[in-house]
């Protein structure tokens, strides 16, 4: 460090200290614990340091980059990480009107890209993610900086090192030579292998080798197994005695399409649902109607079943699952919900629309009558 930054650094020390001393009353009490304090002080300053620098350069390669051909189109704003925290950087976007293209400068001259992160950063993510799990990585990065970082963020630096080590490793044992191979990435700056038995970590699971079970595990294996094969078997025969009883006791069964896919992804029902068995249950009661010669229909998933009152059409919206019952704000009768649906799942398998209860017509006016047919056709009183 020069004496030009020593002699900035004690300036900037001597204006807090003289802050810290006017304004803490109590110091002499504090004074045990106001190390913590200091710590977010220097981060904070290196922070606001780090994001006034970056703006300044920011601001210096767009003027350098604009001609009068180069206009600013549009100014975003890039995530960027130093060993601080996170900032925001600006980054114009500059256009040529008569070309009809543009780039920006400020990833192309300062190396900035979004979501990128200083070399600082980069080191401290893969020193502590070597020594330890990815995760204890993380939790160890936010005791040291003071601001999260995810673990597969930790992974990532981890296994983009670890590549290149590897790359670095094959190529000197493939080389006769002892010169220095050029490394792909800038980041590392020098890179030490020990060949002697050490390990590259790589991020990647390896398997175990192989052990032979132990006759209690493999009779508890048995065991389990069992009882899922039995837990599978009575699903499936409630299943095929639901859907006879069903197509043997009626003439039409009418079945609405639903979204299972977009349902299982909420966690809260994903397993509920996906012990049910509704795919199941549709393709036996499909197969069985196809097979007695009953009516079998599925209506689209967008029919408004569980908004539609099934008395007077009424639709009332979107309801919450916790809703069970519902009151027609217009006929005030009072439905189950799913007995409501099912009503109106029937109604609209017959043919029957939401807001009245005739059928559909094809036609807005009637056929003509046949001629054959005119002569039963009597004229109104007095003509």
């Amino acid at each position: 460090m020069s004496q030009y930054y020593t002699d900035v650094i004690e300036q900037i020390s001597s204006i807090l200290f003289d802050a810290i001393i006017e304004r803490e009353e109590s110091l002499q009490e504090l004074i045990c614990d106001f190390d913590s304090t200091a710590a977010k002080i220097i981060q904070s300053c290196g922070l606001c340091l780090m994001s006034k620098l970056l703006n300044n350069l920011s601001h210096q390669v767009t003027q350098e980059a604009k001609t009068k051909e180069l206009v600013i189109h549009r100014v975003k704003k890039i995530k960027y990480a130093v060993i601080f925290g996170e900032l925001e950087v600006p980054s114009p976007y500059l256009w040529n009107k008569k070309a009809k293209s543009g780039f920006c400068p400020v990833p192309k001259s300062l190396g900035i890209e979004h979501g990128g992160r200083s070399k600082a950063v980069k080191k401290a993510l893969t020193d502590f993610g070597i020594e330890e799990s990815f995760g204890q990585a993380s939790k160890r990065f936010v005791e040291h900086y003071g601001w999260e970082v995810e673990r597969a963020s930790v992974r990532r630096e981890v296994e983009a090192i670890a590549s290149t080590a590897l790359d670095y490793v094959e190529k000197r044992l493939e080389s006769a030579s002892d010169e220095p191979i050029q490394q792909k990435e800038e980041t590392v700056s020098r890179l030490l292998v020990e060949l002697d038995g050490s390990h590259v970590r790589t991020g990647v699971v390896q398997p175990k080798p192989e052990q032979k079970d132990s006759k209690r595990r493999n009779k508890t294996r048995l065991r389990i197994a069992k009882k899922h094969n039995k837990i599978a078997d009575t699903r499936k025969d409630f299943l095929h005695k639901l859907s006879s009883k069903i197509v043997r006791e009626n003439q039409a069964i009418v079945l609405e399409d639903l979204n299972v896919s977009g349902m299982v992804k909420n966690r809260k029902l994903a397993r509920a649902i996906s012990l049910q068995g509704w795919r199941e249950f549709r393709v036996l009661c499909e197969a069985k109607s196809d097979k007695f010669g009953r009516t079998f229909k599925v209506i689209s998933r967008w029919e408004p079943t569980s908004q539609t009152c099934f008395d007077c059409g009424y639709r009332w919206g979107k309801l919450d699952l916790k809703v069970r019952t519902v009151t027609c704000l217009q006929c005030s009768a009072t439905h189950d919900r799913d007995e409501n649906a099912a009503k109106n799942i029937e109604k609209v398998g017959i043919g029957n629309c939401h807001d009245s209860k005739r059928t559909h017509r094809g036609r807005k006016t009637v056929l003509a009558a046949d001629l054959n047919e005119a002569s039963r056709i009597t004229a109104p009183l007095g003509r």
